[in-house]
């Protein structure tokens, strides 16, 4: 019978006249004297089964069959989520870093995983972040943890609060940015920062969701340079359009600020400017309706 869940006295120590509940998933459940062997209560094991390291202050905790056979107190709290991962990045992986899905290995439940770039589509969206490091050999089989508390340190960052919320970057170390991606990068936050030392993150709140981006990016803009592209990802101006400009007839718009121009279509057709210079303004037709 395989077990569902086990249920254990309130009790920091088992006595021999404790029972232990195990429960099948069709809802069956036998009383198992302790300690128990592999026939006990007409349950057949394996192995002779015995428990370690639980005690009654980590009811959170889950329990979880050892290398040796044994039960444990698993090392993950039941409220984070965990997914199981093989190594397909071509070179190691670090702890804390995005992860996407490059397909599932067979029926096995594993997927193969490769760091997350926001630049590259191919490359996103995350779905978790590594548990653990990750090399291409002895430790290429591990976990992602989708959601929950992760405490494991993730260095490299500037300026980093608690509260901030990391995004997937675009493919350099630490992989995470308290900045939200631009320039056409997708986006996608994968958690809030918990505690920090400002340059580490010593926990994060992972919410690794698998959309690809939290806002759709139909301009190019660049930041550095304070110019934005529509239709084209190298704007030459502070305005760039790659294509026709559609203009609504209006009204006269409000006189521009000194120094300022403002071009629009009037109820009429034609197409007119405002040109402010010290203060006075003139109005032109650059093209009049025929």
């Amino acid at each position: 019978m395989a077990i569902n869940w086990i249920q254990y006295p309130d009790s920091l120590i088992f006595n021999t006249s404790d029972k232990i509940i195990v429960s099948s998933p069709d809802g069956n459940t036998k009383s198992l004297s302790f300690p128990f062997t592999s026939n006990s209560s007409g349950i057949t094991f394996t192995s002779d089964i015995y428990f370690t390291n639980l005690t009654e202050a980590e009811q959170e905790f889950s329990v979880m069959v050892g290398p040796d056979g044994k039960l444990y107190k698993s090392t993950h709290p039941g409220e984070r989520s965990r997914i199981q991962v093989r190594n397909d990045e071509g070179a190691t992986i670090p702890a804390g870093a995005p992860l996407y899905s490059k397909g599932e290995i067979g029926g096995s439940e594993r997927i193969l995983v490769g760091i997350c770039d926001s630049s590259d589509t191919t490359k996103m969206p995350c779905i978790g972040v590594a548990e653990f490091e990750m090399n291409t050999t002895s430790t290429k089989d591990s976990f992602a943890v989708t959601q929950g508390v992760y405490n494991t340190n993730i260095s490299g960052f500037t300026g980093l609060s608690v509260g901030d919320v990391l995004y997937v970057n675009g493919g350099s170390a630490p992989h995470l940015t308290q900045t939200k991606p631009t320039n056409g990068d997708l986006i996608q936050n994968v958690g809030v920062v918990l505690k920090t030392n400002g340059t580490i993150c010593q926990g994060l709140l992972v919410s690794a969701i698998g959309r690809t981006n939290d806002v759709p990016w139909p301009l190019y803009v660049d930041h550095a340079n304070q110019i934005v592209g529509i239709g084209t990802a190298a704007p030459r101006t502070k305005l760039h359009i790659d294509g026709a400009l559609t203009f609504t007839h209006t009204s006269a718009p409000s006189n521009p600020a000194t120094g300022t121009s403002v071009i629009w279509a009037d109820t009429s057709g034609d197409l007119k400017i405002k040109i402010n210079v010290l203060n006075t303004v003139v109005t032109k037709t650059i093209t009049s309706f025929e």
